[in-house]
Order: C-alpha cells, then sequence, then structure tokens
C-alpha cells in the first residue's frame, strides 16, 4: 500500500518537506531510552556534545562584532548556515541511535574535536585558515553519513534516505575544500555556492525515510537554544568587565539581558510548543 502523504514543516529548521503521514519508524531492539508516551529523551553525552557547536557560533558573533560591515554580516549568514546544518544532522541522527554507546561514542568524541578545530579557525574561515575550516566541516559531515549508515542497519527504509543525502553532502564538502585550497575566485562565493546545493537539496529531496522522534527532536533544540542563551549572559558579563559600573554601563547591560528574556519567552513558550505539537501530529503519536 502507498502511503498518504501530507505537508510537514519542521519549524526549528525552516525547511518544508513531504513526508508519509501514517508512517511510524520501526524501533530496534537497542533503541534509545524512551519515555511511556513513547519519545526518547535527550541523554547527558547530546548536551555535552553540542557545547562545541556552541562555542563555534559564538565565534561567528565575535567575528561579526570584529568587522560591522555588509561584508562581515554576509560572512557571518554563511557561517552560521554551515555551523546550523551540520548541527541539524546530529540533532536527527539523536532520534535514531544512541549517540553515547560504544564504537558511536568514539566517533561522536571525534566530531567534537574536529568541530573545535573548526570553532577556532572561524575568525578566520574566509582567511588564514580557510584550509582547516573547511576540512573540519567536511570531516563533520561525512562522519554524519557513517553513523547515519550505523544508524540504517536497524531501521527500515532509512538507507536509502541515507544514500540520497549522501549527494549533497559528499558534493558540497568537496566543493569548500576545493574552494578553500585552489584560491580560485572569492571564497565566500564557494561557500555560497556549497549551502545553496545543501538547503536545496533538502527541500526537494524525499525523506519519506526519516524518522523523527517529536519529544527529543523539540527537546534538543531547546537545550541548544538555552546554552546559546547562556553564553549571551556570560558574554555581556564579559563585555562590561573592566569598565566603571554606571548608568551607561548598567541600562544597555539590562537592555541585552530583556533582548535575551524576549527570546528565550518566545521560543519557549510559543515555537517550542508549537513544533512539537505539530511533528507529534504529523507523526500520528499523541
Amino acid at each position: 500500500m502507498i502511503p498518504e502523504y501530507g505537508s510537514r514543516t519542521v519549524a526549528s529548521l525552516g525547511i518544508p518537506g513531504r513526508y508519509p503521514v501514517s508512517e511510524v519508524a520501526e524501533t530496534p531492539m537497542d533503541a534509545p531510552e524512551q519515555s511511556e508516551s513513547g519519545d526518547r529523551s535527550v541523554k547527558p553525552f547530546e548536551l555535552f556534545f553540542d557545547l562545541v557547536f556552541v562555542f563555534a557560533f559564538t565565534q561567528v558573533t565575535q567575528l561579526l562584532a570584529s568587522d560591522p560591515t555588509w561584508e562581515g554580516l554576509g560572512r557571518g549568514v554563511l557561517l552560521i548556515a554551515s555551523l546550523w546544518i551540520a548541527w541539524q544532522s546530529y540533532a536527527w541522527l539523536g532520534t535514531a541511535i544512541d549517540l553515547d554507546e560504544g564504537a558511536v561514542r568514539l566517533a561522536m568524541l571525534a566530531v567534537m574535536g574536529a568541530m573545535l578545530a573548526g570553532a577556532l579557525a572561524v575568525p578566520g574561515a574566509f582567511g588564514d585558515t580557510a584550509i582547516l575550516f573547511a576540512v573540519a566541516y567536511a570531516f563533520v559531515r561525512i562522519l554524519q553519513l557513517v553513523l547515519f549508515g550505523i544508524a540504517a542497519r536497524e531501521m527500515y527504509g532509512m538507507f536509502p534516505a541515507m544514500l540520497v543525502l549522501a549527494r549533497s553532502t559528499v558534493l558540497t564538502s568537496t566543493i569548500v575544500i576545493v574552494g578553500a585550497v585552489s584560491g580560485w575566485g572569492p571564497l565566500e562565493a564557494w561557500w555560497a555556492g556549497a549551502l545553496l546545493i545543501e538547503y536545496g537539496w533538502i527541500l526537494v529531496m524525499n525523506l519519506s525515510g526519516w524518522a523523527v522522534s517529536p519529544g527529543h527532536f523539540s527537546e534538543r533544540h531547546g537545550l541548544i537554544f538555552i546554552i546559546a542563551l547562556g553564553e549571551a549572559v556570560i558574554s555581556i558579563g564579559i563585555g562590561v568587565s573592566g569598565l566603571a559600573i554606571d548608568a551607561k554601563v548598567v541600562i544597555p547591560a539590562m537592555l541585552g539581558l530583556g533582548v535575551i528574556v524576549a527570546m528565550w519567552w518566545t521560543y519557549f513558550d510559543v515555537t517550542s510548543l508549537c513544533t512539537e505539537r505539530h511533528l507529534k501530529a504529523i507523526t500520528g503519536r499523541r
């Protein structure tokens, strides 16, 4: 029987796609522990893993602060887009298999090391450390395919979906490395082209083989968001260190905290809840 299809938008990704409405992924015997509702919860190792990505995000903000121009903004957008799609891949992976068991844990630790190297290279990602950042990005993306291949052994329908994703992942990883190594033309153009292919491919590819645990997916995004907000609060404190604490410092700091609170309120009281309910409605889980 051919399953009925509907349109699903993963709010955290902002990417629409066509998914089987009636599809419920088969659960392997060694699947991650789940709650009574059938959803799995985020494990401490996943939160630990996310720290290197949050550090990379903060490196981008420092890059923007040091280059407050339209060119700097464009580079920042390219870097955030590349880091976000890399992290998203592992957020999806975490809904399929345990990331802190056996060889998978060792592979994830290798990814953390590569991502830390990439994060350190962010300030010069389009300059002196361009090759390091490109290689680190490619390593993180390719190893994600290997881990998806491991997950595919236990989950029906995932292997064909993984092969579809592999086409764009291998192509875009090759593009950014060639651009960084060759030095032909603006490196920003190489990255822009690669990311257009990456995001465009996700928009048009058949995602019917992917399985999502709605509660885990929503919780994982919420946790990395709260860590990022915590980093923003710390940045406010670091930014005013050494300055005389008067109204000129306190008022802007309070305004900055107000923006952070507004972001927290909007995400956790609206976006997060709506996203989880939407995903549960589509997968048929209540």
